[in-house]
């Protein structure tokens, strides 16, 4: 409520330090002192005093002091013949209405901030002297919740929301105050980010599947496998993968244990089994399926909603980065090279860059680049997949025919 600035600094009315003086409210108090019953004056600089309408017994009414050295507000009451300032406040039943606002999507979500905003689309004929969001884990949050202020005036406006848990569900609505009071605009929800590494999918902890376990993480609504498939028979890189029931697998380099490491490698049609049916089981475990490209949109635009799913090539900033495991292969921390740009796993799919296998059956890029296949067809002989790489944050989305991929599990609904 206090206006500014010091007297000190030749930037205001108050004395150091002024202590809190935001003036956000736009009430702009200044310390006018008091005059005493006798007729001296005291405390100009120092205090503000408003009189209240109020009365607490014959010759004493209530007020409200601010002081230069607090941000507390002092409710008491004293003589009333003493000489304090006075505020007026619009009558209720005039013509001021509360503003109007609506609540725009929340942006830049994060495991601890987002960006929230909203529009004051009318003042409602008095002047709006706060506006911003408020923000609770309950539905229909008020500014006796958590809330930030972001100006004054009608218009369009964002505002900062911090202090959140990751993996939490938030309710967030606009609001603007004016004379006649605050009005909330709708209510939209998000979901932070998860913490660093992510969770277990509840219930689902690991799989076993083919002698190996997997551990598993849940990204969102997504409950993925957090490393790479690596089930099969190796088949040297030279070598087709043929549809003669047995499942086969590509090793880096032919050499089993870089599957150990990265998991294995395989041309879309053996993981898909020799069928096209966007979502397929595949060579996943029972109750598992080979992600479409719908799903690797979900996945990766709930961890940067900046994602064009519909695009080709990069898109996006931090998705990659929130995907790749951590360290590098020249600190000896980790296996994807220099610099690793963006890496911090915080959603726990923990990304290898596993290569790839050619259709010449050469094998090329091993801490370069993570490929994985989606099970959705562009056209005959081509489908979709993602691509993250050791030099940049992002995603990239494109299809391709015959080489040989990294293969990622997503539990069905």
């Amino acid at each position: 409520m206090k206006s500014t600035g010091t007297i000190q600094a030749g930037t205001g009315l108050w004395n150091a330090p002024n202590t809190g003086a935001t003036n956000e409210s736009g009430f702009t108090a200044v310390p006018a002192g008091f005059r005493y019953s006798n007729g001296n004056s005291s405390n100009g600089g120092y205090l503000g005093y408003w009189w209240s309408s109020s009365e607490s017994g014959a010759s004493y009414a209530w007020y409200r002091r601010l002081n230069y050295s607090n941000s507390d507000v002092d409710r008491s009451y004293d003589n009333n013949g003493f000489g304090f300032s006075v505020r007026c406040l619009q009558d209720v039943g005039s013509s001021a209405t509360v503003p109007t606002v609506t609540t725009t999507v929340v942006s830049e979500i994060g495991q601890n901030t987002a960006t929230g905003g909203g529009n004051v689309t009318s003042d409602g004929g008095a002047s709006v002297i706060a506006r911003g969001v408020c923000w609770s884990t309950c539905a229909s949050p008020t500014i006796a919740d958590n809330y930030t202020s972001d100006g004054t005036g009608p218009g369009i406006f964002t505002s900062a929301i911090t202090g959140l848990t990751p993996n939490a569900l938030y309710y967030v609505r606009a609001y603007a105050t004016n004379s006649a009071g605050t009005a909330y605009g709708n209510e939209v929800n998000f979901t932070t980010v998860q913490s660093s590494g992510g969770q277990p999918c509840p219930e689902t902890p690991t799989v076993v599947y083919g002698g190996q376990t997997y551990n598993t993480v849940q990204i969102g609504t997504q409950c993925w496998l957090k490393e790479n498939l690596n089930i099969g028979t190796k088949i040297p890189g030279s070598q087709e993968q043929a549809n003669n029931g047995t499942i086969e697998k590509y090793c880096y380099n032919n050499d089993e244990a870089n599957c150990a490491i990265y998991g294995g490698l395989y041309q879309w049609n053996e993981m898909m089994q020799y069928v096209t049916t966007p979502g397929v089981q595949g060579i996943c475990p029972t109750g598992w399926h080979v992600p479409t490209d719908g799903e690797w949109c979900t996945v990766t635009q709930f961890l940067d909603p900046t994602v064009n799913c519909g695009g080709w090539g990069w898109s996006g900033t931090n998705a990659g980065g929130k995907m790749k495991s951590t360290g590098t292969i020249e600190a000896g921390t980790g296996l994807w090279l220099t610099p690793n740009t963006g890496a911090t796993n915080e959603s726990g799919f923990t990304a290898v860059p596993a290569g790839v296998r050619y259709l010449d059956g050469a094998f090329s890029d091993v801490g370069h680049y993570g490929f994985w296949w989606s099970s959705s067809e562009r056209y005959t002989s081509s489908a979709w997949y993602r691509l993250l790489v050791y030099n940049y944050g992002g995603v990239y989305r494109t299809n391709n025919g015959y080489y040989g991929f990294s293969v990622r599990c997503l539990r069905d609904f």
